[in-house]
């Protein structure tokens, strides 16, 4: 009812064939599920060709109908199907495009790996070499000390076949120079 009042209020076509509907009977509601009493008493007294005839373009009308509803149900098929496939389509692409950057992640992740496993490696031998060098630094630092203690102990062995009588004073004048000693004045050397 709410469909033929929205259709039929400005003019009497009919929506589907567009045919005009200017006549009396042309419209008629019609209620789909009758009752019995209906049924017996709407052909009641009418000539048997006239209800063959009502028959006959009534079953016309029906068929007309439901071929309409077949043929509207193939469209939206259709309709659908023509969708799904650019759907499927468009799933595939995005598919194929999602794949293709995994696979290009997944290499740059082992690229990544392989370049943090040769910094590792690097970082390792310059770790190694830095040891190294420590080790040769404190053995040459080592050899520098026992080379000044030799050079010291000559110094003083020269010192002492040179003037053996002055080595007590030099020696007393020699600590007394020391840093840290309590008996030196900065300006007067010693207070001896």
């Amino acid at each position: 009812m709410q469909c033929a009042g929205t259709f039929f209020t400005s003019a009497l076509v009919c929506p589907a064939c567009e045919t005009v509907l200017a006549g009396k009977d042309e419209i008629v509601v019609t209620n789909l599920n009758p009752s019995g009493n209906y049924k017996t008493s709407i052909l009641a007294g009418l000539r048997p060709e006239l209800v063959a005839e009502i028959a006959a373009l009534a079953l016309n009308f029906w068929t007309y109908q439901v071929s309409q509803e077949l043929a509207f149900r193939d469209m939206r098929m259709n309709q659908c199907q023509q969708d799904l496939k650019s759907r499927e389509i468009h799933a595939a692409t995005h598919l194929r495009q999602v794949e293709a950057d995994l696979h290009l992640l997944k290499e740059k992740c082992e690229q990544v790996s392989c370049d943090h496993e040769l910094e590792k490696r690097r970082a390792y031998e310059l770790a190694e070499q830095l040891a190294e060098k420590e080790r040769h630094v404190r053995r040459l630092q080592a050899s520098v000390d026992q080379y000044k203690k030799a050079e010291s102990l000559r110094s003083m062995q020269r010192m002492t076949e040179s003037q053996p009588t002055q080595l007590p004073h030099q020696l007393s004048t020699l600590y007394a120079s020391r840093p840290g000693n309590p008996n030196v004045n900065p300006r007067l050397g010693s207070d001896h």
